[in-house]
Parts: C-alpha cells; structure tokens; sequence
C-alpha cells in the first residue's frame, strides 16, 4: 500500500530536524538525507527534504556555483513532482487525483518552463495528462462530454513531444518512453490525427534508443505490415532485442516469447532466443496433433 504524501509540503515544518538545524546544512547534505527517507520508504519526510531544497534562494549556497544550485533545486522539484505524479496514477479516488495532479503540476511545470528542462519532467507532466485525461473519460457518458477530455490528450502529446525530442542523459529511457507513447498516440488517433507511418516512425526512435516496449510495437507493426511494409524476419530480430530486457514477471514476456516462436513457425525458421525454441517445439507439435477442421 502506497504511503499517503503531505499535501503541501511548501507549508509544512519539518518534523525530523529543527528548523534552525536544518537552514545551517548545505543543499548536498539534505538531498543525501532526502534519498536516505526516500530508500527507507519514508516519503512524507523525503518529499520535506526535497521541498527545503527547492524553497532556498541562491544566495544561501555561496560556495556553490550557480549551474550546481540549480541543478539540485531542480531534481528537488522533479522529485516532488513525480511523488504526486505516482500517487495520481495510483488513486481513483477522484478528489484525490485532481489534489496529486494539481500539486504535481506545481512541482514539475517551473522545470518544463525553464532553461534547465530534464526528459523526465515533460516525460512525466504526458503521463499525468493521459492518465487523468483516461480517468475522466472512462466516466463520460455523452460524446459531448468525452470531447471536454479532448485538450488533456492534446497536452499529453506535446509534453510527450519534448521529451522524445531530449537527450537521454543519465540513460534512463525517458526519451525512448515518450517516444514509444507518441507512437501509441499515432497509432490510435489519441490527441493527434490517426497516422500510422506516424506510429511507426516514433515507436522506430524509441526501439532504436532501446526501449524494449517500443521495440514489441515496432515488431508488430512490423509482423502486420502497419505504417511500414511487412517484414517477419525484422519482427524477429525486434522481439529479439526486446525479450532479453522484459522483467520475468510481466505478462508481455510470455506473449513476446509466443510472438516470437509463433513467427519462427511461419517462416519456417528457428528462434534465436532458448525461451523461443521452447514454445516453437510446443506449437509444432500442436500442428502435429491438431487435425484440419
């Protein structure tokens, strides 16, 4: 169970340190004990921490040169963001939802404007928009009201676009994500018009960067001849790239593993992942055993 988060930290006195101990320590050592709360799972006093970081001015920090200052304050305001961001995915309790989203955009919206943007923020400020935006949806009963969802999709598709667009710095896939959900986008005609070489081309980007979700899409597409022409033999080599990096308790491991096997089958080649070969053997045999209807 998620740990609820003080909502408002910028209000709050924090309750570990006093507040006069904790103004004499330099920015490097409240962001190591933010981390700290953080790592034990203690996020109201992490999400503290974080906020006495991002409320300092500059001139508290005379031995740190300006590029440093804001470079913590920043990842203090991200870090805040993205603990509302999860507990608004999290929550379907709508009260609660439009209080993380809300809190989240103050965070993570003065980064997304500033000199000193991260993929993460504009990757994560998409995420809150599609998410609310599908909350919302899903209770629409009227086409008029489903439209009133329309403008969250949009901006989910230009924050997306930013950070598909950024460099991915600390190689944490956060372009390659936005990427692959730009690609999703396309594909469904959500917040853009339908366009599925659109698709393709996007969820390209993310595979080539890495990303193990848009290389299953670009497969598919592939597999399907969808926005490219068809091409099992690179369907292959896409599933290929992207089974090794599947965590083992997702579902789309199986199904990627099947996917790839059932491709073997219809090339009448063999796979080139153990896992593969396993399934392929099993569908063989079904073909053996399974007599023409």
């Amino acid at each position: 169970m998620q740990q609820a988060i003080i909502s408002d930290p910028f209000q709050v006195v924090h309750n570990m340190l006093p507040p006069d101990e904790l103004n004499k320590l330099p920015i490097a050592k409240i962001m190591n004990l933010a981390n700290g709360e953080e790592a034990q799972g203690n996020l109201p006093d992490a999400v503290r921490y974080w906020a006495e970081i991002a409320k300092r001015p500059q001139t508290s920090e005379p031995n740190t040169t300006p590029e440093e200052f804001f470079a913590n304050q920043r990842m203090a305001y991200f870090n805040i963001g993205a603990r509302y961001a999860q507990q608004c995915t999290a929550t379907n309790d709508k009260n609660e939802k439009i209080k993380f989203f809300q809190s989240a955009l103050s965070a993570l919206l003065p980064i997304h404007a500033s000199a000193y943007r991260l993929p993460q923020t504009s990757l994560y400020l998409g995420i809150l928009h599609e998410n609310v935006a599908i909350f919302y949806l899903a209770a629409m009963q009227t086409e008029e009201q489903a439209e009133a969802i329309a403008p969250l999709f949009v901006e989910a598709t230009k924050y997306y676009e930013v950070a598909a667009s950024m460099d991915d710095y600390d190689n944490k896939k956060y372009p390659q994500t936005a990427a692959n959900c730009l690609g999703c986008f396309y594909a469904r005609g959500i917040g853009v018009e339908k366009d599925v070489e659109k698709a393709f081309a996007w969820h390209l980007k993310g595979a080539e960067g890495g990303w193990w979700e848009a290389q299953i899409n670009v497969a598919v597409s592939l597999y399907l001849g969808r926005g490219t022409e068809q091409s099992l033999p690179q369907a292959s080599e896409w599933l290929d790239k992207a089974l090794p990096q599947i965590p083992e308790n997702n579902p789309l491991k199986s199904e990627a593993t099947y996917f790839l096997a059932q491709i073997a089958r219809e090339t009448g080649s063999m796979p080139s992942r153990p896992e593969a070969l396993k399934v392929s053997e099993v569908l063989k045999d079904l073909a053996v055993k399974t007599p023409e209807l």
